[in-house]
């Protein structure tokens, strides 16, 4: 046939895990399944180097748990950077850690 051009096209959305839901405080949160990299980046160096227990350490990952949850959401981020529990940091990373390896 004259004219045609043929493409093939590959989904990459199919490779995508499924959002989760989380509860903090009462309020729901959804984190997507598809992390962007400049957040997973920030979470990575936060811990790099054993620096994983130093304030600037622990600053930045709080700001990065508080983009990944801004991402789907309006939040407080104030709130929740007050309030937001060590437990609950660690959770909510064990949460995004479970979307990226699904």
């Amino acid at each position: 046939m004259r004219g045609v051009i043929v493409v093939n096209i590959t989904d990459l959305d199919i490779v995508i895990p499924e959002e989760k839901v989380l509860r903090i405080k009462g309020k729901e949160y959804t984190i997507p399944g598809d992390m962007p990299v400049g957040i997973a980046l920030k979470l990575q160096r936060c811990g790099a180097d054993g620096n994983e227990d130093k304030p600037e350490a622990i600053e930045g990952m709080v700001e990065a748990v508080l983009d990944l949850l801004a991402i789907r959401q309006e939040i407080d981020r104030e709130e929740l950077r007050m309030n937001l529990t060590m437990k609950q940091i660690s959770a909510i990373l064990e949460a995004v850690n479970a979307v990226e390896e699904s």
